[in-house]
């Protein structure tokens, strides 16, 4: 099983970046959320608390293939 650590500003945004660098679909990757975003400061316009998600997957060549070519074949 491989997994990623993504942050950002959003927890979709974060879980959004990891699926674009793992180039799997969400239905194929199981995502806990570590940290919510918070923000801080005045009205929240100042530097605040990121969103942290790990995104993980099974490692499985033949099963990513498979779903690569049916991605194409749609």
């Amino acid at each position: 099983m491989k997994a990623i650590e993504k942050t950002a500003k959003t927890v979709e945004e974060a879980i959004e970046f990891g699926l674009l660098e793992l180039g799997v679909k969400r239905s194929q990757v199981k995502i806990e959320v570590l940290e919510e975003a918070a923000k801080k400061g005045f009205f929240g316009f100042l530097s605040g608390k990121q969103a942290r998600v790990r995104i993980s997957y099974q490692d499985n060549p033949g099963e990513m293939a498979v779903a690569f070519l049916g991605d194409i074949c749609e």
